[in-house]
């Protein structure tokens, strides 16, 4: 229809010329008074979607059938040299491109009597056909530089949105899976309640202990269950796996052997099952040692318990450390809170799954916690500091422990690491040659150290506030008060006034 009318258009536009050239006097003479004018000289390569729009009045596009349409008005002095490509489908990104080109006005401004004069973009431009078997948007290319690379502007229908083709083909296959999908839903539907059905009968029969009715209802349903054995298969599967979740999720102890038993009785792997029974044993055992708000019974319960479960699956000899670590963290916890002689019994615990590594480290967490507990206890017994012998003795033994824990590890990294444990043994304690018990002052060693050195200081320090004190008291109390702490002293240790 379309070319039809336009072979219509074409012949008036080929009379009316015609007409023309019959009433002019003098066609030549008239072609030499009116210049030709030369179409600008522009680099570009075709029109942006906004340009056309400030050339053409009321710039419109459609589609009908296998062509695109164009409609509006172009005013003559842009149809000059007027140019346009063919609408190429590009498959790579799903595009029908076009390209127009108005070289008559692109780069310059209409009059207005240049806009009056107009002629239809159909005239103009007779509709474009287009790639009807591949689906795609359509858009306008355009290059500013005429590079060879071209951007492509989307073109708009009617309603605003970007024109769009889509195949026979295309529009046949999302029909027919639409009907595929409807047909699916029916057949699951009607599965489902056979399904159902056969639930209900199975269940029935079972409570009845009709073992040989339910294999005949099976047999039944083989029309739309399919093979039987497959079905078997494919439920020991999820059994598997569901046994298999249970285990990893099991929140107490009691529960992850009743799941790791199950597993087992489901042919799982038993290398396998042990591995993830492990992991979330030593998992629940640690947070149920650690936890604050439990009892140090409470937390060496459950350490014992892990080590049980540990030792009846076989697997105590390659995470025992794992269980000194829990005795560790038990023995810091109560060291943290002062209780020294509950820690070093956690501590001594922890050494009974350490290596040589290990019990290096706990022995010097021992001898750190005793040293810095004496010297606490120097802070608070200035004058009396053999309440602290006891205190330092322990921070000493359990250096020399760690020194021989050292000892028994090989290399020479080791070795350099243990000399600088000896040496710092020996400016802490010094060499115990020589040692004098003074009363209240306790062990006195010329060659104790810096933990000696201390205890003189701290010492002195004691004498000389409580002789201040006691000065303090003679003049607030005067000579005659016999309960005073310097009560007939004079005020002074050594000698009289």
């Amino acid at each position: 229809m379309m070319n039809v009318k336009f072979e219509m258009q074409m012949k008036k536009l080929a009379f009316a010329a015609l007409l023309l050239g019959a009433f002019t006097l003098n066609p030549m003479a008239k072609a030499d008074d009116e210049p030709v004018e030369e179409l600008p000289d522009s680099k570009s390569d075709g029109m942006k979607l906004t340009e056309l729009k400030s050339k053409i009045e009321n710039l419109k596009f459609r589609i009908e059938g296998d062509q695109l349409i164009i409609t509006g008005k172009l005013p003559k002095k842009c149809a000059a040299g007027r140019v346009s490509s063919d609408v190429a489908y590009d498959a790579a990104k799903k595009e029908h491109g076009l390209k127009i080109d108005l070289p008559g006005c692109k780069d310059k401004v209409l009059t207005e009597l240049e806009k009056k004069q107009t002629t239809p973009m159909l005239v103009a431009f007779p509709a474009k056909n287009f790639e009807v078997n591949s689906d795609g948007k359509f858009c306008l290319k355009h290059s500013s530089d005429g590079d060879g690379i071209f951007a492509c502007d989307p073109i708009l229908g009617a309603d605003g949105k970007q024109l769009e083709h889509t195949s026979a083909a295309t529009l046949t296959a999302a029909r027919v899976k639409v009907e595929q999908d409807a047909a699916l839903k029916a057949r699951r539907a009607s599965r489902e309640a056979k399904e159902k059905d056969l639930l209900k009968k199975v269940d029935l029969l079972c409570k009845a202990g009709d073992f040989a009715g339910i294999s005949l209802e099976l047999e039944a349903a083989s029309e739309f269950l399919g093979d039987i054995s497959k079905i078997l298969d494919q439920v020991g599967v999820a059994k598997v796996k569901a046994a298999e979740n249970a285990l990893k999720k099991a929140s107490t102890p009691e529960e992850l052997r009743l799941a790791y038993d199950a597993l087992i009785a489901e042919g799982f792997d038993a290398e396998e099952a042990t591995k993830i029974f492990v992991e979330r044993r030593l998992l629940i055992g640690k947070d149920a040692a650690t936890a604050k708000a439990r009892s140090v019974s409470g937390s060496e319960d459950a350490i014992r318990e892990l080590e049980n479960d540990l030792i009846d699956i076989g697997a105590f000899e390659d995470n025992k450390t794992s269980i000194g670590y829990l005795y560790f963290e038990l023995g810091t916890r109560l060291a943290g809170e002062k209780d020294y002689d509950g820690a070093e019994s956690q501590y001594k615990k922890a050494l009974n799954y350490a290596d040589n590594k290990g019990k290096v480290k706990i022995e010097q967490e021992m001898a750190k916690m005793f040293l810095a507990a004496a010297e606490a206890c120097q802070e608070e017994n200035k004058t009396k500091l053999a309440k602290c012998d006891a205190l330092a003795k322990k921070a000493e033994k359990h250096a020399s422990s760690m020194i021989a824990a050292q000892a028994r590890i090989k290399g020479d990294d080791a070795l350099e690491e243990l000399n600088a444990m000896k040496a710092e043994k020996i400016q802490q304690f010094g060499i115990s040659v020589v040692k004098v018990k003074v009363a209240g002052y306790g062990e006195y060693n010329p060659y104790g150290g810096a933990f000696a050195q201390r205890k003189q200081m701290m010492y002195q320090t004691g004498m000389q506030e409580l002789y201040m004190q006691r000065m303090m008291q003679q003049q607030i109390g005067g000579q005659g008060m016999g309960n005073g702490l310097g009560a007939g002293t004079g005020g002074s240790f050594l000698r009289g006034n």
